[in-house]
């Protein structure tokens, strides 16, 4: 386990700053307003996250040049820009069950809101309705804790939110312009990249936490997809033909989900709807609905303003909060 803290932080932020200068200890301690004795116990630190840092003695410390292969918290919590307060707390995992499971405990003991879990795979990840979610090494899996300052009654809103900010994350990272599957998968090509599980704790009254989970299928190569899944599923890397950053594209996605969680707490809903809608493909197309109330068929329409999919039957016009979706295929 490796975990990210602000002294970590805001030290890595200045070596970066000035790569392959030398910084003596007394000027970053000044800077970071810690003792050189602190100074020293974080460089070790850094350096087990498999960061390169050189020390000579009398003289300071220096990052080395050349980019940086670790996957290590403290780099993608100093890639998090600095109006972004998420993401100065990150734990990664080598492996973990689920980090959903994972983060919500930390949510019940009042961890702050922004606290961030990555593990490199799951032993037991899971999607909506429990399904397994297949969580193999070069995959991205993360849990977010929020405490977000909206009503109940748009928790809805937050899965939205999430894959708005996932989408944004990797067109700017990847350049790539993904479709949404109401309410929060990820489509390329009909192909399923990534899925996101909001679970949230309240009152009537007031959200005391939600977890965001996003899993996500980055450097899998074909070979290593199970063979029932290659016709529904997809990786970045079987798209692209090579790796992806996975420090950056982390980085990118506490930056987005942070982003897109305040405009949700500043009470512009519409707009947060309407851009959702914008590159939902799950509109304008006939559906096949799986709820608690059995199967149906229709025509998805619209999202309502608080996140539901509109369904125009024959004879009505239904709302779904929480159900499965299959799209009918395309006609080309």
């Amino acid at each position: 386990m490796l975990k990210s803290n602000f002294t970590k932080k805001h030290l890595l932020k200045l070596l970066m700053e000035n790569p392959d200068e030398l910084i003596s200890s007394k000027e970053l301690a000044l800077q970071t307003r810690i003792s050189r004795q602190a100074i020293w116990k974080a460089v070790e630190s850094l350096r087990s996250e498999g960061i390169n840092i050189e020390a000579i003695p009398q003289k300071g410390y220096r990052l080395c040049s050349g980019k940086v292969e670790s996957f290590s918290p403290s780099l993608i919590s100093a890639n998090i820009p600095e109006v972004c307060p998420w993401g100065v707390d990150i734990t990664l995992l080598n492996t973990v069950g689920s980090t959903q499971a994972y983060a919500k405990d930390f949510a019940r003991k009042d961890c702050p809101d922004g606290t961030v879990f990555i593990s490199t795979m799951q032993e037991t990840g899971r999607g909506r309705r429990d399904r397994k979610w297949f969580s193999p090494p070069g995959g991205l899996y993360m849990s977010i804790v929020t405490r977000p300052r909206i009503a109940p009654s748009s928790l809805q809103l937050i899965s939205l939110a999430s894959a708005l900010a996932l989408r944004q994350a990797l067109l700017e990272t990847t350049s790539l312009s993904f479709d949404l599957k109401w309410p929060n998968d990820l489509l390329w090509k009909e192909k399923k990249l990534a899925g996101i599980l909001s679970e949230a704790s309240m009152e009537p009254d007031r959200i005391h936490f939600a977890v965001i989970g996003m899993g996500i299928n980055v450097n899998i190569p074909e070979s290593s997809m199970p063979s029932h899944l290659l016709s529904r599923s997809v990786s970045l890397q079987m798209i692209l033909g090579r790796e992806v950053d996975l420090t950056l594209l982390a980085s990118q996605i506490i930056y987005s989900l942070f982003t897109e969680i305040s405009l949700l707490e500043s009470d512009d809903h519409e707009q947060l709807v309407r851009k959702y809608a914008s590159c939902c493909t799950t509109l304008d197309r006939e559906v096949e609905i799986h709820s608690d109330e059995g199967i149906e068929k229709g025509l998805a329409i619209d999202i309502s303003s608080r996140g539901e999919l509109v369904v125009k039957f024959p004879d009505m016009l239904k709302t779904y909060a929480a159900a499965d979706v299959i799209h009918a295929p395309l006609c080309y």
